[in-house]
């Protein structure tokens, strides 16, 4: 960096003027490096969202750690709960939001929730 003078012919301090510093920064940047950070950006937010996407389906509790049974109990059964997702037709198995693995519509658990 040069050492430019002020007005009154002394040097400039640009620490002691934050406008100068930042004007300073900001002439570095290329257009290439802002184009560069430009184009990755999209693939850092892909890469965080596939991130969260696998950590939440990793974050399912397995079936023995909540009693999963395929079989309900009374009248009680997963097809009746407000966190089952049902298979393509009514007798297939489905998913459940915090139960890993596939799910009888028949099924239940201790994390049962009647639908309202």
């Amino acid at each position: 960096m040069s050492a430019e003078l002020g007005s009154g012919g002394e040097p400039l301090e640009p620490w002691k003027y934050p406008i100068l510093l930042e004007v300073i920064i900001l002439s570095d940047l290329s257009r290439k490096s802002v184009l560069i950070n430009l184009l990755t950006l999209p693939l850092a937010a892909a890469a965080a969202v596939a991130t969260v996407s696998e950590a939440s389906a990793a974050a399912k509790t397995p079936q023995n750690a909540v009693q999963y049974q395929s079989t309900p109990k009374g009248n009680a059964k997963c097809s009746g709960c407000k966190l089952f997702l049902p298979g393509k037709d009514p007798k297939a198995k489905g998913q459940c939001q915090v139960v890993a693995g596939n799910i009888s519509p028949n099924g239940w658990c201790v994390v049962y929730s009647a639908k309202s």
